[in-house]
């Protein structure tokens, strides 16, 4: 494909520089990019850079990691600090000071609360759960993270694409340009063709620009996933994507059975179970129990005194906090629900986008690349042979071009839908990890 565009170059290559453009019509810069995908390569496979190692960056930069670790840890702590036993109380106490003369009474006790019902336990278990939801959501980090990495890695590779195909319309347009230039020096061609070749040339630089804009854009936004931005612009390793057949029901059953979205809301329905059968314990009453020791300097009598106490549970049964607590376990149980559809929602428009690009990227391959090609191709014969047409040359090169760019431009969708689609809807590595819910 590329020699065909060459011979064209050379046909109209007359020997004008380009430096006899207009003064007024400066060239804009080109940025410095790797090697063309077609250059550059070893064993077939471009060197650089690889996705395992940006995901390895990512992995060691990217702070909403920390943040979901740190978020295990917070549910570890609570768990903890839910599980512990009240402290023990010592108290002095002195009474009937000056009574008769006397020094009065004085001593000290001991006071020790007894949690009953087994409510310690239960209140560990609630965030038991929630740790363990907390290690499913670091666990939806990650894929985010990784997934975050993967999109713009192959975002990066098609903005290459785009910016070598521009770079190849440029030269195309600027020696095109010479040969009208040539040509409508010696009388072969009007003013109109060396204006509307003008016109092209100037196009291919803006689409040259604007591809190289998107480059710059998709490693910026690469240093940003990876949250390093002395992540230098460089080669990558890039390795085309299998697209296989997808089957809807096979797909969404992998989705849901997998997600650690749905996890971590399983767990939190656990959760909220924990807190009801928690708020259920709570009116057993806590026994507390107090033990001491005076000594009555009236009386110079050794006295010891035990004390037992609970309250009665007869107008506060936690009747308010269990209703709560139950409503809470219910809206948990059709979150779980609601997410799942929310998922499945969310893959079909994957799975269509997934579906169409592939089909589109198919017919570009079987039709669109191939009459593109022989219309440029038919175009050249007609040039060798002196039957000279710029309008049919134009309208060749405008369709092959931009018959290329949509063909790379789908490619890159298919690409963004299957990276969605294998990695569970996962896909923005600066989305912070949702939170455990403290206290309660």
């Amino acid at each position: 494909m590329i020699l065909r565009i060459s011979s064209i170059v050379v046909c109209f290559t007359l020997g004008f520089a380009l430096s006899e453009l207009p003064a007024q019509d400066p060239v804009p810069r080109k940025l410095t990019i790797p090697e063309c995908p077609e250059e550059g390569t070893e064993n077939g496979r471009s060197t650089g850079i690889t996705l395992e190692q940006l995901q390895q960056l990512a992995m060691q930069h990217n702070p909403t990691l920390a943040q979901a670790r740190a978020e295990t840890w917070k549910a570890h702590g609570q768990y903890v600090q839910e599980g512990l036993k009240p402290n023990p109380g010592i108290y002095y106490t002195s009474s009937e000071i000056g009574n008769e003369g006397s020094a009065g009474q004085h001593g000290a006790y001991f006071s020790q609360e007894f949690v009953t019902g087994g409510k310690l336990y239960l209140s560990s278990q609630i965030y038991a759960m929630r740790q363990r939801g907390a290690s499913w959501e670091r666990m939806a980090q990650i894929y985010r993270v990784e997934n975050n990495v993967r999109s713009e890695y192959y975002k990066i590779i098609v903005a290459r694409k785009l910016v070598c195909q521009a770079l190849q319309i440029e030269r195309i347009a600027e020696d095109i340009l010479n040969g009208i230039n040539e040509r409508v020096a010696k009388g072969f061609s009007s003013n109109i063709d060396k204006y509307q070749a003008t016109i092209e040339l100037q196009n291919a630089r803006m689409l040259r620009l604007n591809a190289e804009a998107e480059y710059q854009a998709a490693w910026n936004r690469m240093r940003a996933v990876i949250g390093w931005d002395g992540l230098p612009m460089q080669s990558l390793a890039d390795v085309e994507l299998v697209t296989p057949e997808l089957e809807w029901e096979e797909t969404r059953d992998r989705l849901l059975s997998m997600s650690p979205q749905i996890q971590e809301a399983q767990f939190r329905v656990s959760s909220a179970m924990a807190k009801y059968n928690r708020a259920v314990a709570e009116p057993i009453p806590n026994v507390t129990v107090q033990a001491g020791a005076l000594y009555d300097y009236g009386t110079e009598d050794a006295i010891a005194q035990v004390q037992i106490g609970m309250p009665i549970p007869i107008n506060n049964k936690n009747q308010g906090n269990i209703r709560t607590a139950h409503a809470e376990w219910i809206r948990a149980c059709r979150e779980v629900e609601r997410l799942k559809l929310q998922l499945a929602r969310d893959l079909a428009e994957e799975f269509k986008q997934y579906n169409a690009s592939q089909a589109r990227l198919k017919l570009y391959d079987s039709d669109l690349i191939p009459a593109a090609t022989k219309t440029l191709e038919l175009s050249e014969q007609l040039v060798k042979g002196g039957e000279f047409n710029y309008l049919q040359l134009l309208t060749a090169q405008r369709t092959f071009t931009q018959t290329n760019i949509d063909r790379i431009k789908t490619e890159g969708t298919l690409w963004q839908s299957q990276i969605a689609i294998d990695g569970l809807l996962l896909t923005d590595g600066l989305q912070a990890p949702k939170e455990s819910v403290a206290g309660d």
